[in-house]
């Protein structure tokens, strides 16, 4: 009975996904630094995405008030390398004779491959385990500041690369 108990639990999202240690601080360094807070300032909640995958969310509030939101969900389920080149090629098509949204932005260096989806704020990269994906809430930021933001929240995620065969 204290199994069913806890597995019941589990699947209400009482129990918390474990994320490596050194990847929270890493994490929680970066979004401090872009805000110009100390890390301490930093507030970090672990939960389970949609997707199933283990996820953080880390909250500070800027000097100037605003509130820098930076979600990293490392989604494991199979063919992370595929999902991700798919993801970018069908964001970049278009089905009209002018283009009404900003395609991907490749980001170089980053894992297997990697793009800026600048409509939804998103970062997606893979190590071909893993589909990394960091969404950043960052008001007044430039593209670049997010970018850079979402880059540094990404890599402590990467684990060695698994090219695709």
């Amino acid at each position: 009975m204290p199994a069913v108990c806890a597995l019941a639990l589990a699947g209400c999202g009482a129990s918390r996904p474990t994320l490596p240690a050194s990847c929270r601080s890493k994490v929680v360094d970066a979004v401090a630094r872009a805000a110009a807070r100390p890390t301490s300032a930093v507030r970090v909640v672990s939960y389970v995405a949609n997707s199933g995958a283990p996820s953080c969310r880390y909250t500070v509030e800027e000097v100037g008030g605003r509130m820098v939101v930076v979600a990293v969900s490392a989604d494991g389920a199979p063919q992370a390398y595929y999902r991700l080149e798919r993801e970018i090629v069908e964001d970049s098509q278009s089905f009209t004779p002018t283009r009404l949204a900003p395609v991907p932005t490749n980001v170089p260096d980053l894992g297997l491959g990697a793009s800026w989806f600048p409509l939804m704020s998103a970062l997606l990269t893979s190590d071909g385990v893993r589909l990394i994906t960091v969404t950043v809430r960052w008001p007044k930021a430039t593209q670049a500041s997010e970018i850079g933001l979402a880059v540094a929240a990404a890599r402590p995620y990467l684990g060695r690369l698994h090219p695709p065969p």
